[in-house]
């Protein structure tokens, strides 16, 4: 090549050495795009946000009715208790009532009926006293003499 021919060259690429409108165009659209994109992200991202916030304090004022409901009922337990307990005086002292004595008396003298019942039964004479359970050794049937059994 000649210094002609290279001159000839850097003429012509000099022409196009501009941004045309149209990539400046789409450069700018393109820019703004983006901006607008990270804009409706964040939006909604803070809308997220403000979401997760709303739920958590209705969880919290949830639970705050829930706590406040469960000590009132163990309030109310406990007062009752206190008003229906019977004293240590009236738990230990059966002869001063007669007829919670018979009762106590009946009901020993059932356990007893029944545990004695249960023993006569197949199953009281198995489970010995509430023992564990007998285990008699397996033994195999012997034959007899006759030659029945083959």
């Amino acid at each position: 090549m000649t210094l002609a021919d290279f001159a000839a060259l850097e003429k012509m690429g000099n022409r196009h050495r501009g941004i045309s409108g149209t990539a400046l165009g789409f450069g700018v659209g393109a820019l703004a795009l983006g901006i607008a994109g990270l804009w409706g992200v964040n939006a909604a991202s803070q809308a997220r946000s403000r979401s997760a916030e709303l739920t958590a304090a209705a969880n919290s004022d949830a639970i705050k009715a829930l706590a406040a409901i469960v000590g009132q009922e163990r309030i109310s337990r406990e007062n009752w208790q206190g008003a229906n307990q019977p004293t240590i005086s009236q738990t230990l002292s059966l002869q001063n009532n007669p007829s919670l004595q018979s009762t106590v008396q009946d009901i020993v003298t059932a356990m007893a009926a029944a545990r004695a019942e249960a023993n006569n039964t197949g199953l009281g004479s198995a489970v010995a006293n509430d023992a564990a359970l007998r285990v008699h050794l397996y033994q195999p049937p012997i034959p007899c003499q006759c030659g029945c059994n083959g």
